[in-house]
């Protein structure tokens, strides 16, 4: 006798009970009692706060640099406030030149360097924006290097935000027609690569047609050879504080400027005796933590004890 056929569209008992058990399973041992149909979508509520209104610079200026108002407003709010702000469209390069020093003096002086950048890519709409910005961080940057870090604040940080801010896609290269003030930032800091790169190279250079002795090579060069010993240490001393603000964000946005930066350090540590003992220090560790960067589950910390027992013999 032939066996009746299976029915393919109803469901067995024993198939039930499977389906049962697997959705059990997923929801944790407890068994749903809803079906697909009677499932509801989920949608993501956005509640938009209402955008305020600039009318003028200095409402700008307070809403980026004044703490009581930031205090009631969030990061993403005055973003949204600024980048709806139709004033700018009216302002004169005079307004765009206080604007820019304000901008500075909160990421320089109340340490705000992430937010302030994160205001740059709703700015950067305007072409007058880029040049002031980028004058006033090559007239910091040349400060800070030429007469030193006094007043300025901490320019290497400020610079390795923006190196490391998530900027859109088309403002993401360092190109001058693409992104200036990234190209501006990322020229300042090979600046200071090349500025030791071309003493280090005076230093051998001198070394191989003398005796070969680092010591003589460094003391029989002439100051005309060679750039300020003052501002060959403080451009060592503004990489160290770039790698020091930036972190592994440096090495993993920008790796050939992290290698740049590591074959220049090696040199500085070795050869060149006009750098200072407490540079050299940093250099030190900042080879140490370029190296660190590269590892895939490197240890951050150990700790290792050791406990003596002391046992009385009669």
């Amino acid at each position: 006798m032939s066996r009746a056929g299976r029915k393919s569209g109803t469901p067995t008992s024993r198939d039930q009970r499977l389906f049962a058990s697997i959705q059990s399973t997923l929801n944790g041992g407890t068994v749903s009692t809803t079906t697909p149909n009677s499932r509801k979508e989920r949608t993501k509520q956005k509640f938009n706060e209402p955008v305020e209104e600039l009318n003028d610079l200095d409402a700008i200026i307070t809403q980026i640099s004044d703490l009581k108002i930031r205090s009631d407003r969030s990061a993403l709010q005055i973003k949204r406030n600024i980048s709806a702000c139709s004033f700018l469209s009216q302002m004169t390069e005079d307004d765009w030149n206080e604007m820019c020093k304000s901008l500075v003096g909160t990421a320089l002086t109340d340490g705000e360097t992430d937010f302030v950048v994160d205001l740059f890519i709703p700015l950067m709409e305007y072409d007058v924006f880029c040049e002031v910005m980028c004058s006033e961080l090559m007239t910091l940057c040349t400060s800070f290097v030429m007469d030193g870090p006094s007043g300025i604040g901490n320019i290497p940080a400020f610079l390795g935000a923006i190196l490391c801010a998530n900027w859109p896609r088309h403002m993401s290269k360092a190109i001058d027609t693409i992104n200036p003030i990234l190209y501006t930032s990322v020229s300042v800091i090979k600046g200071w690569i090349l500025v030791l790169e071309e003493d280090n190279e005076a230093v051998i250079r001198a070394a191989n047609t003398s005796t070969g002795n680092i010591d003589e090579a460094n003391s029989s060069l002439n100051d005309s050879e060679r750039e300020d010993p003052e501002i060959v240490n403080r451009c060592a001393h503004s990489v160290c504080l770039l790698c020091e603000s930036a972190q592994r964000s440096l090495w993993m946005k920008w790796p050939e400027l992290c290698d740049e930066i590591y074959a220049v350090i090696k040199p500085c540590i070795t050869h060149n005796q006009i750098i200072t003992g407490d540079v050299k220090s940093g250099l030190l560790h900042t080879i140490m933590c370029l190296n660190a960067w590269t590892r895939t589950k490197a240890v951050t910390m150990k700790n290792t004890q050791t406990q003596t027992v002391r046992s009385n013999f009669s």
